[in-house]
């Protein structure tokens, strides 16, 4: 009967401290709008609305933040927003969720229909600047027109939210 009462006191204990912990986490927006990706290392990824994943080291946040995003007339464009984790140590690995809801009834999807979310489950670390984004090219198709939502959830809390606006010039 010990061990059961130690057992359950412990597993309060930890539950009590997880709590805590996201009771207390917070992020920090750096930056907003078109940024600027170093190397960009894509993959295939099934749970893509696209079928690939990018990821990119080095990125640059805008000079200027913006919630307009015009669709380069012959490029890439990336936006989205860069971020910081706060209220629990530096260092501390969190689990975090990226959503971006698309314009309208969604963007091509890789099996040809409308996709209107992406999500993706990823973990942050405390202290580090990160950041959400996505990335298109100057022939996307007239679906990636108009407002897209971007958010950083962990657990069941909704950390960070902002809207972007996308028009071709």
């Amino acid at each position: 009967m010990k061990r059961f009462a130690f057992a359950a006191t412990l597993a309060a204990l930890v539950f009590s401290a997880n709590v805590s912990a996201q009771e207390s986490l917070r992020a920090e927006m750096i930056w907003f709008g078109n940024y600027t990706a170093g190397e960009v290392k894509s993959f295939d990824d099934p749970n893509s609305p696209t079928g690939k994943k990018h990821f990119s080291t080095g990125t640059k946040g805008p000079a200027a933040n913006s919630d307009r995003i015009a669709i380069a007339p012959n490029g890439i464009t990336s936006f989205g927003f860069g971020y910081r984790l706060s209220g629990v140590p530096n260092g501390t690995n969190v689990r975090t969720i990226h959503i971006i809801r698309f314009p309208g009834k969604g963007v091509p999807g890789r099996d040809g229909g409308l996709q209107e979310t992406s999500t993706v489950a990823d973990s942050d670390t405390a202290g580090q600047d990160v950041h959400i984004g996505w990335r298109m090219n100057s022939d996307s198709s007239k679906e990636y027109e108009g407002v897209w939502t971007f958010q950083v959830w962990s657990e069941q809390k909704l950390l960070l939210e902002r809207k972007f606006t996308v028009y071709r010039p």
